[in-house]
């Protein structure tokens, strides 16, 4: 499986801006980009955490997404990311994987969310677990302040999931916990977890991590480093039958 990630350093509230910064680092490696399984954004990558302007920008998330569908289908690669979504008097922190023919496939739903960012005043959170298979893969969607929960990928693990990929919002100074974290869900489900995590400041001058990582089922990390924006790799099923053998032979 061949699947990319793109650290983005969010404009608040501005869901074109967003998208276009997408495109653009996109566009200058097409043929890179092109006929993968997946690409995964960060968390609201369009949109960040200036909750009070949300309800203002949801129309604009879906012609954002409507845009998505249509680069999926040019590149012939899957997108993976989270944007707010409303349905009826409803919002929610939701979770897209876009097929490469630019089908929304499977979707899910926060279902932690963290009340610090102040989530709970706005969102509701889900209620479903979501994995769907994928070229040998059965993949597993989280996001951001899942990572803290072991039982939801345990759960999943046990349903089958072997590739758990994980958008993300993650502030300093609680990096290495990100790291940690993302890195434990690895080791102990013995799966790859891959994390898009946003990088830069927002409007409250918060900084976040950074730290996009491929992590392998014995835990060892590939991660974007700081003067890079995005990172293209291949994994392999065998990863995962090899760290399972070693333990459990």
């Amino acid at each position: 499986m061949k699947i990319a990630i793109i650290e983005l350093e969010i404009i608040e509230s501005a869901p074109h801006k967003n998208w276009n910064n997408v495109e653009k680092i996109i566009s200058k490696q097409f043929d890179r980009f092109a006929n993968l399984d997946f690409i995964v954004l960060p968390e609201l990558f369009t949109t960040g955490y200036e909750i009070e302007k949300w309800k203002d920008l949801v129309s604009d998330n879906f012609a954002v997404l409507e845009k998505s569908k249509n680069l999926s289908k040019n590149l012939n690669s899957g997108f993976i990311f989270s944007i707010l979504i409303q349905e009826h008097e409803e919002y929610f922190n939701r979770q897209f994987f876009i097929s490469p023919n630019g089908e929304i496939l499977q979707t899910y739903d926060k279902s932690h969310l963290f009340r610090p960012m102040k989530e709970h005043e706005l969102l509701t959170a889900g209620g479903n677990l979501t994995h769907f298979s994928l070229n040998k893969f059965e993949v597993g969607l989280a996001i951001c302040y899942d990572l803290r929960f072991p039982e939801m990928f345990l759960k999943m693990s046990k349903a089958g999931v072997n590739l758990f990929v994980i958008v993300a919002e993650w502030p300093h100074p609680r990096c290495e916990t990100f790291m940690t974290l993302a890195k434990a869900r690895a080791i102990e489900n013995y799966a790859f977890v891959v994390v898009a995590n946003r990088k830069g400041k927002d409007h409250k001058n918060i900084n976040f991590c950074g730290n996009s990582a491929i992590i392998d089922p014995f835990g060892n990390v590939k991660k974007i480093e700081d003067n890079q924006s995005f990172l293209i790799d291949e994994i392999s099923l065998s990863e995962v039958r090899k760290a399972r053998k070693f333990i459990f032979s």
